[in-house]
């Protein structure tokens, strides 16, 4: 089987990246997000790494983090209580929207919010056959929105 990634989000990546970050993006870098966060990942508990975290922030870099996975919501509510983050970033989209609720949460403490998968890596839009994008859209528009 062939791994497509090997997720590392220890402390001492964490501090390679942001120096391999910084020499691409200079002083143009204004946000650093860890990514595929989960509560079963552990970075989220990792003391190391929130330290390293807010030793970035409190050098002007906005911090930010991606969620994956089936629990977005309680990751985002769990990130969201540890007081480092700025911006959070989650899957959603028509066909996808198991993170709205934390999406909401999040935002009304003030983070920022990042949608990615808008399109649901283009299932909404999909050339011939099914275009739900276009039918949700249409329903919507005249007030026959269906349930799907």
């Amino acid at each position: 089987m062939q791994v497509q990634e090997i997720k590392d989000l220890s402390v001492e990546n964490l501090r390679c990246q942001i120096v391999e970050s910084r020499g691409f993006q200079n002083e143009h870098l204004r946000l650093y997000q860890i990514h595929s966060a989960t509560l079963e990942s552990g970075v989220l508990q990792d003391q190391a790494v929130l330290t390293e975290l807010n030793r970035i922030k409190d050098a002007g870099v906005a911090i930010g983090l991606t969620v994956t996975g089936p629990r977005q919501s309680a990751t985002i509510d769990y990130a969201v209580g540890i007081d480092v983050f700025d911006t959070v970033q989650a899957t959603w989209n028509l066909l996808e929207r198991s993170a709205t609720e934390g999406l909401k949460r999040a935002h009304e403490q003030g983070l920022g919010v990042i949608i990615k998968e808008a399109l649901a890596n283009g299932r909404l839009v999909a050339a011939g056959g099914d275009q739900p994008l276009v039918e949700i859209a249409t329903s919507t528009i005249t007030g026959r929105l269906v349930a799907r």
